[in-house]
């Protein structure tokens, strides 16, 4: 099929058909017009039209997603003063010691109000190794 002069003109008619035939009905036409069109349009040695619907549909998701992104990078990232984390750190098996920068406290261990930074994290339980990182 590469070496037929009329190459692109069968695969614009596959096209068609093979939309014709989709399994999913909301790809195939929504009416024997709108095929007709196609046809027609193949025939007089047109392009087929692409569904308008289709790409109003698609031009507005692409305008939506642009003007996001827009928004989300020009507006700098609000920190209020009074920020304060909180995290909860689960041992297997519970009941080892968790050291969060200097706060102490048995697992399963909550640590409330913490300032956003980085903290040294200590766990021990005895028969273990101690686990030491920063985070």
């Amino acid at each position: 099929m590469s070496t037929r002069p009329d190459r692109e003109r069968l695969l614009q008619l596959n096209d068609v058909l093979v939309k014709a035939c989709a399994n999913d009905p909301n790809k195939r036409y929504g009416s024997a017009a709108e095929m007709h069109r196609d046809l027609t349009a193949l025939k007089h040695g047109e392009r087929p039209r692409k569904s308008a619907r289709k790409n109003l549909l698609a031009t507005l998701s692409l305008v939506v997603l642009l003007v996001a992104a827009i928004g989300f990078w020009l507006k700098p990232p609000q920190l209020s003063g009074d920020l304060h984390l909180q995290t909860t750190i689960r041992t297997e098996p519970a009941g080892a010691l968790v050291v969060l920068g200097d706060h102490a406290q048995k697992s399963p261990a909550t640590f409330a109000d913490l300032e956003p930074r980085k903290y040294n994290l200590r766990i021990m339980n005895p028969g273990y190794e101690p686990v030491e990182t920063q985070r």
